[in-house]
């Protein structure tokens, strides 16, 4: 076994515990969870602030169009999908 418990079984050993040790269980639960919302809210700053740099994307595109005008590309896509979307209409 790896050692972890479901909230069943938490909920039955709990209930083994006098009102006071409960009480003294769900500060102390509330304590450990305060500070990981505060890391939690740390981290989706520093989440939104990276992925902020729109600098980082900068010399992708021509790699991922191999030399291909970003107009032309867009166009054929668009004329591939619609040529698909024909042909699946002709075999209905």
């Amino acid at each position: 076994m790896n050692g972890t418990i479901t909230v069943e079984q938490a909920e039955l050993l709990i209930a083994q515990l006098s009102p006071q040790e409960q009480l003294r269980l769900v500060a102390g639960i509330s304590e450990r969870l305060s500070k990981l919302e505060l890391n939690a809210s740390e981290l989706a700053e520093q989440d939104v602030a990276a992925s902020n740099d729109w600098m980082a994307l900068r010399g992708i595109a021509p790699a991922l169009l191999e030399g291909q005008d970003a107009q032309s590309w867009v166009s054929q896509t668009r004329s591939d999908a619609d040529a698909q979307r024909e042909q699946q209409w002709r075999r209905e």
